[in-house]
């Protein structure tokens, strides 16, 4: 057994013996209860809590941390560190061991570290999952991150990584969701369920408008070259897609309008590459072309 499952087990068995202690149990010599009726007890008692294990106290404990990430804010004043202790057996129904990953905001002047995010992981597990910084703004005013630095959802279909942010003046975080900045780099399109969100990168959400199909999946987002309009997939299922639909949604009225829909191709991602010129990918990787002034699909020349 290695050391740190040694020090593992002694750890939990110390807990366990700790809480299971009785000081109001019955002598040696008292008979075993034979009565199988329920008792209830009287109104008002209460007892203590059932013990538990704190699986990430026990991995700070025996697995020496390693710096992943550090991540300083363009005025200097902060950095963002994630710290990950490794795998190591804790848990008896985790054969593989678990691991914890940590995100920390800290101030360059004095070093206090505020903890604002943390995954326990089952190691080898499935799913996305691991904390990574991106970027931070130019005002220093928020840090973007993401949960998901490695993996990728069980099932198929669209999937694109998923996104935080710090607000360092309030020192909290805020799910963003997931989806691309805009051409002029002062905006976000993400998808926060089934809402298309939009998001000043330095400062707050400012719409939130659920797309025009309830039922139906949602998909890739593209900004037009001007950053003034988005457009986006959905799609009847997730593989195969069966009916798609693509929306076009200026930032001056925010009222989203289907323009196309297909299920012969289907279509799986869309890139805005002039401003009447959105290309399209289908599920067998063949490109279209989509003209939103004149409302015509052509598949697309190079």
């Amino acid at each position: 057994m290695s050391k740190a499952a040694m020090l593992a087990t002694l750890f939990i068995a110390s807990i366990i013996a700790a809480c299971s202690s009785d000081p109001t149990s019955a002598s040696a010599s008292t008979p075993p209860a034979r009565n199988t009726q329920t008792l209830v007890p009287p109104t008002g008692t209460s007892f203590p809590p059932t013990p538990t294990v704190d699986l990430a106290t026990i991995l700070i404990s025996i697995v020496e941390p390693r710096l992943f990430g550090s991540y300083p804010s363009p005025d200097g004043s902060w950095r963002v560190e994630v710290i990950i202790y490794d795998c190591a057996p804790i848990d008896p129904e985790q054969p593989r061991g678990n691991s914890l990953e940590q995100l920390f905001l800290v101030t360059e002047a004095g070093g206090k570290k505020t903890l604002l995010d943390s995954q326990l992981l089952n190691c080898g597990g499935l799913g996305a999952s691991g904390l990574e910084g991106l970027f931070w703004t130019s005002s220093s005013s928020y840090f973007y991150y993401t949960g998901t630095r490695e993996g990728v959802p069980d099932g198929c279909g669209f999937w694109q990584g998923l996104m935080d942010r710090i607000n360092v003046s309030e020192k909290s975080t805020e799910y963003v969701g997931a989806g691309p900045v805009s051409p002029s780099g002062d905006l976000i399109a993400t998808w926060v369920d089934h809402d298309l969100t939009l998001w000043k990168l330095d400062g707050p959400r400012f719409a939130s408008i659920t797309h025009p199909i309830p039922e139906a999946i949602p998909g890739p987002i593209a900004w037009s070259p001007t950053s003034e309009a988005v457009a986006y997939l959905l799609s009847e299922d997730y593989c195969p897609l069966g009916l798609t639909y693509l929306v076009i949604m200026d930032l001056d009225h925010l009222s989203p309008e289907i323009v196309l829909s297909s299920s012969s191709p289907s279509f799986a991602n869309i890139a805005w590459e002039a401003p009447n010129r959105i290309v399209l990918e289908d599920e067998e990787a063949g490109h279209w072309a989509y003209n939103p002034a004149l409302g015509t699909l052509l598949p697309k020349t190079k």
